[in-house]
């Protein structure tokens, strides 16, 4: 049996799979995660894309150690259960809306 020239196939996610998305957009999903926190949104935001390559290896770990990191990064040290809890919920929501995949046609 003859094999293929080809071993892998490799989609582009963001903005193929799924709908671009204006950074307007981003910048308010954004701001919906911080605020449980108490920082600044485009602080956040900047974390978020800063930690872009530790994240999508899964170098911070799951969503709650990446939240209590990244907050910690932008000078909340411990954000306390509640406020932590509502940063992932917000963020999970973010993800639910933002990451759908797109309709055929």
């Amino acid at each position: 049996m003859p094999f293929s020239r080809f071993h892998a196939v490799v989609f582009d996610f963001f903005g193929t799979l799924t709908p671009a998305v204006p950074s307007r957009v981003r910048d308010e999903h954004a701001a919906r995660s911080a605020a449980p926190l108490g920082i600044e949104p485009q602080r956040w935001r900047r974390a978020w894309d800063e930690s872009w390559p530790e994240r999508s290896v899964g170098g911070l770990g799951g969503l709650r150690e990446t939240v209590a990191e990244l907050a910690a990064r932008c000078g909340v040290e411990s954000p306390d259960r509640t406020a932590l809890l509502q940063a992932c919920e917000a963020r999970l929501a973010a993800q639910r809306e933002l990451f759908a995949p797109r309709r055929p046609g």
